[in-house]
C-alpha cells in the first residue's frame, strides 16, 4: 500500500484559541498553503483513494481541501487518529477501513507522524520533522514496515507550485 502522511497546515495557536484543542481551525494563511500544496499533492498523486483524518479539525480542514483536490479521494475521520496516536493505532485505523485501498493518505499531527514514519521506515531510528503540510510517502507491507519513497516538505512543494 502507498501510505501518504501528511501534517496539517498551520493552525490558530493553542494559546490564542479558547476553544478545546482538537477545535482548533486553522488559519487562513494555513488554509491557503494548504490549496497551493494540494494542487502538487493532486498531481503527484491521483491514484489516491482514501483521506483519514484524525478529529480534530485542523486536520478535519486539511483533509477537505486535498479531497477537493483529488478525483476519487473518500474523505474518512478516525479517533485513532487523534493527537497522542502511534503505529499501533495507524493500523487499528487502516483495518477499520471496509476495504483495502492502494492509496491511502493519513493527515496527522506531530510528533506521532514522525515517530510513526520512524518505525515505518527507519526502525525506530529515522528522525524527521514534519513541518506544517509536510507529505512523506512509504510504501508499506501488512505488518506496516516499508520503504520512504518520497519527503516533501511544503517549501519544495509550494516552490513546484508557483513553477506550474
Amino acid at each position: 500500500m502507498k501510505l501518504l502522511l501528511v501534517r496539517h497546515a498551520a493552525a490558530v495557536e493553542p494559546a490564542a484559541f479558547p476553544g478545546p484543542d482538537l477545535e482548533r481551525p486553522l488559519t487562513a494563511e494555513g488554509k491557503k498553503k494548504a490549496r497551493r500544496v494540494v494542487k502538487v499533492l493532486s498531481a503527484l498523486y491521483p491514484e489516491l483513494e482514501v483521506i483519514l483524518t484524525s478529529c480534530a479539525r485542523r486536520a478535519v480542514e486539511t483533509g477537505e481541501i486535498l479531497a477537493q483536490g483529488g478525483k476519487k479521494a473518500k474523505l474518512l475521520h478516525s479517533e485513532r487518529l487523534n493527537p497522542g496516536c502511534d503505529i499501533k493505532d495507524l493500523g487499528r485505523a487502516l483495518a477499520d477501513l471496509p476495504k483495502q485501498p492502494s492509496c491511502v493518505a493519513i493527515v496527522g499531527h506531530e510528533p506521532d507522524l514522525s515517530r510513526i514514519l520512524a518505525h515505518m521506515a527507519g526502525a525506530g531510528t529515522l528522525r524527521v520533522e514534519f513541518k506544517k503540510a509536510a507529505c512523506a510517502e512509504v510504501e508499506i507491507n501488512q505488518l506496516l514496515k516499508g520503504e520512504l519513497k518520497a519527503l516533501l516538505p511544503p517549501s519544495a512543494l509550494l516552490h513546484k507550485g508557483k513553477a506550474e
